[in-house]
């Protein structure tokens, strides 16, 4: 909400439901637990993901989960310095193999490649479901 964006990020911007657009014009994505880390990783962008001492649990099991799987690079968002993200973006690089164990396991049902999950749920709940 809009509270906790100015809390967390000051007064730089933030956009709300625009995550897809954002993320395929995005040369680096900085996330922490959002749908944003499935768009990074179907556009194959480079992702920072934040991690915080003030996340509640329940985010930080998920920032736990996504960084084991996908082993993205961290940074506290809360301490971070301007020299170590520089750092990072330096240095920062797309895993392809993690990236595609990812899509293959998570993303994309075998048989339906180029077939997303949403497309792929919206088409079982219309079978399924909507029988006219």
């Amino acid at each position: 909400d809009e509270a906790n964006s100015k809390r967390d990020f000051g007064r730089r911007q933030t956009v709300k439901h625009r995550t897809q657009e954002y993320t395929a014009q995005a040369a680096v994505v900085i996330t922490h637990e959002s749908s944003s880390v499935n768009n990074a990783v179907l556009y194959h962008k480079k992702v920072i993901q934040l991690t915080g001492s003030r996340f509640n649990d329940f985010t930080k099991a998920n920032c736990a989960s996504i960084q084991k799987m996908l082993g993205f690079p961290t940074i506290d968002m809360y301490e971070a310095t301007e020299k170590q993200v520089n750092d990072l973006l330096e240095t920062l690089k797309v895993n392809q193999e993690k990236y595609e164990m990812f899509l293959s396991n998570y993303i994309v049902r075998p048989g339906q490649e180029g077939v997303s999950s949403c497309r792929q749920i919206a088409d079982h709940i219309k079978l399924k479901y909507m029988r006219g």
